[in-house]
């Protein structure tokens, strides 16, 4: 799931495009892309458990709607600066990649074959951002 949730985001910012023309502005630095993807992944994860008893599931269906809406413009935004480049790939993936460890060893504690299989995932998405740090350098 991991892998795939990678491979879509790559997909994502290799093929959208903001606008035509490149805005004069720069690109953020790499460092807040990371951090807004951590916080993107993390609201993402979170709000099916935060919300779960106390919201109906369309409002739920909103937020996840509203979150997803909201990062997409800003990646698509993000794309028309000059200067975003590889870096801030790898910085959303390793972002997204941390939200995901907060949220399955810190708050689900998982256990056992539950543990492993996390434990797995993050070793796998974590050698793909390796490699996909060589590739970017």
């Amino acid at each position: 799931m991991a892998a795939a949730l990678l491979a879509a985001g790559w997909w994502s910012t290799t093929t959208l495009r903001g606008r035509d023309e490149s805005v004069a502005a720069p690109a953020p630095t790499a460092a807040l892309v990371g951090l807004v993807a951590l916080t993107g992944s993390s609201a993402w994860l979170g709000i099916g458990r935060v919300a779960g008893g106390e919201l109906s599931i369309p409002a739920i269906a909103l937020c996840y709607l509203l979150l997803l809406t909201g990062g997409v413009l800003l990646v698509r935004r993000w794309l028309s600066r000059t200067g975003f480049g590889g870096r801030h790939r790898l910085a959303c993936y390793a972002g997204a990649l941390a939200g995901y460890a907060i949220d399955q060893f810190l708050i689900l504690r998982p256990t056992g074959a539950d543990l492993a299989f996390d434990v797995v995932v993050c070793v796998v998405v974590a050698a793909l951002l390796w490699v996909l740090g060589k590739v970017v350098k």
